[in-house]
């Protein structure tokens, strides 16, 4: 049975490096950032801030778009500055992120 796991956390990188989860999930955090930095600005300025999604009851949110990290996209993470190989390629992870080309 899959398993897969929530935020790209180094832990669970190594999880999915070590083949003990199918993936992780990974929202960038520079998106989240750049879009509360938008709403903030909108409101400091007077203006209506937009959201491209409601709930059901009416609440406006925006929606971001996660990322399923395999070994075959985590270089992705590290090259966002989402985690760091040092904190995740150590120890028995060291070898699998050589086979998966992390650097």
């Amino acid at each position: 049975m899959p398993v897969s796991g929530q935020d790209a956390s180094p832990v669970g990188l190594q999880n999915v490096l070590l083949g003990k989860q199918f993936a992780t999930v990974y929202k960038p955090f520079q998106l989240e950032a750049a879009a509360s930095v938008d709403l903030a600005q909108k409101l400091a300025n007077g203006e209506k801030p937009t959201a491209d999604k409601k709930t059901d009851d009416g609440v406006p949110f925006l929606a971001m778009t996660p990322v399923v990290v395999t070994k075959e996209n985590m270089q992705t993470v590290f090259d966002d500055g989402n985690a760091k190989v040092a904190e995740v390629c150590t120890g028995e992870v060291a070898a699998a992120c050589t086979a998966a080309g992390i650097k």
